[in-house]
């Protein structure tokens, strides 16, 4: 009677292996699918924080071109600046958020670090931008700023000028409409100090001036003039116009240079997060294989 029973089993488990050796055939595939579909989508991340990283970067430069010569000549407004630099920030804060909670990466411990780690830095760069923005505003271009104050006042001081008899003050005037244009155009500290010396030189004609009204108000302007030409000097080092090792622009390049470094380290751990998968998807295939054969066999 045991015998039969025994028998009973071996036939039942027999029957039943054909339909467990099935289902795991079935789960192992279904595993497979879903690991290559998550890798495919995981591939596209690396890209896309590169993409993210260049675009603020280039944003940065359309700003300094922009406010370099007029307006209008990247065609970016305050407005599109504005929606540009948000738009950037909630798509890069989203991408770090898709990284750290996707199912083959949020147990990853390196490059959540660094996830968390470029969300910081990136939001030093957008306060740096945001703060090189204002600064240029106030710089201004042709058509707007301190540039455009400094322009008019120049103009107003020449035409001033312009009915008094006195080579040397004429020479004076146009030396420092020159200075002007070259203290505009380059933004450095050797045009600034020679803006400064012409400055000083047409003071002094001013007060050589006999007409006691014309003198006064001619010397009236070119105060006003030194100090438009005294806060756009400070602002130009601020910026960092003037010395390439302080400024905004130096603060802006320290931080990119550390959120490459990031990047790169996000890379070598994305890159063996990658392997990693793809072994294991070598794995499960393997091991689908070799179930297969065992229940072609039975």
């Amino acid at each position: 009677m045991k015998k039969n029973t025994s028998n009973k089993n071996k036939i039942y488990l027999f029957a039943l292996l054909p339909l467990l050796t099935s289902l795991m055939v079935i789960v192992l595939a279904f595993l497979v699918l879903i690991r290559i579909n998550l890798l495919n989508n995981l591939k596209t991340f690396d890209d896309e924080l590169k993409k993210k990283f260049a675009q603020v970067d280039e944003l940065k430069y359309k700003l300094l071109f922009t406010y370099r010569f007029d307006a209008e000549s990247l065609n970016i407004s305050d407005t599109e600046y504005e929606k540009e630099l948000d738009d950037y920030r909630i798509s890069y804060y989203r991408l770090l958020n898709e990284i750290q909670t996707h199912n083959l990466l949020e147990n990853n411990e390196q490059i959540n670090s660094i996830a968390d780690s470029l969300k910081s830095t990136f939001q030093v760069q957008i306060d740096n931008i945001t703060q090189l923005h204002a600064m240029l505003q106030r710089k201004g271009t042709l058509k707007s700023g301190l540039i455009f104050e400094l322009i008019n006042l120049s103009k107003s001081v020449s035409d001033s000028t312009g009915q008094l008899e006195s080579s040397s003050l004429h020479k004076s005037i146009e030396d420092l409409l020159i200075a002007q244009n070259d203290f505009i155009s380059s933004s450095d500290i050797v045009s600034s100090n020679i803006l400064t010396t012409y400055i000083n030189i047409l003071e002094n004609e001013f007060y050589s001036i006999e007409d006691e009204l014309v003198r006064d108000n001619l010397i009236e302007e070119i105060h006003k003039y030194r100090n438009i030409a005294r806060n756009l000097i400070e602002l130009y080092e601020r910026i960092g116009l003037q010395n390439a090792a302080s400024g905004i622009l130096f603060e802006y390049s320290n931080t990119r240079q550390l959120t490459g470094l990031l990047i790169s380290r996000f890379d070598i751990y994305f890159q063996k997060a990658i392997r990693n998968q793809k072994q294991l998807i070598i794995w499960l295939i393997t091991s689908l294989s070799l179930i297969l054969i065992v229940a072609i066999s039975i």
